[in-house]
């Protein structure tokens, strides 16, 4: 857990100190990690717990928000755009791993009850296409058919300098995918410049 907010705060620093923007943006960049929970239709749901359950297995499960690009709605303190949700469930011991990676791409609304995007207490909205990859040490990828999803979150925005905001997120998801639904809960923080 230190190596991956070790890893999360280097991810921050990098894109804060490439990053420059007038007082008044006319768009906005989003980026996102954080840990997840996913619930997966049976018996998968059912098969994933029992191999994490093996003692020499590892399980770490992220939640990504990437390539967000939003714009300023009207007068106000919300911005709509493009974003990318990830959830990824990595399963491994010292031989084999299995990975699930589901996908959201997605139009998406942030409403900040702040003066302006990225202060204070907002509420989030995605709605996209979905799209579930199963990859592995002991097969290929596999990849799903598309299907539809949303998210709904919540969190707080504050500002470190005048151009970058942090947000913490808790976010809900549901992919629907090959007729079955895949639901994620994530906590995460992010940057909004």
């Amino acid at each position: 857990m230190k190596s991956v907010i070790t890893s999360l705060l280097f991810i921050i620093t990098t894109i804060m100190a490439f990053t420059t923007s007038a007082d008044k943006e006319s768009w906005y960049s989003y980026w996102g990690i954080g840990f997840s929970d996913t619930t997966y239709p049976e018996p998968l749901e059912t098969l994933l717990n029992l191999a994490e359950s093996t003692s020499d297995t590892t399980r770490i499960q992220l939640d990504l928000d990437l390539l967000g690009f939003y714009f300023p709605v009207g007068s106000g303190s919300t911005i709509a755009g493009f974003v990318i949700n990830a959830a990824a469930d990595r399963i491994f011991d010292s031989n084999e791993n299995i990975q699930f990676n589901l996908y959201t791409y997605g139009l998406s609304v942030m409403s900040f009850l702040g003066n302006e995007p990225g202060d204070g207490l907002f509420f989030r909205g995605d709605f996209g296409i979905t799209k579930a990859v199963v990859s592995s040490s002991f097969s290929d990828n596999v990849g799903s058919d598309t299907g539809t999803g949303f998210l709904i979150g919540t969190g707080y925005g504050f500002a470190v300098s005048p151009q970058h905001r942090i947000l913490l997120n808790l976010n809900y998801a549901n992919r629907a995918i090959e007729s079955e639904n895949y639901k994620t809960v994530a906590l995460t923080v992010g940057i909004l410049f």
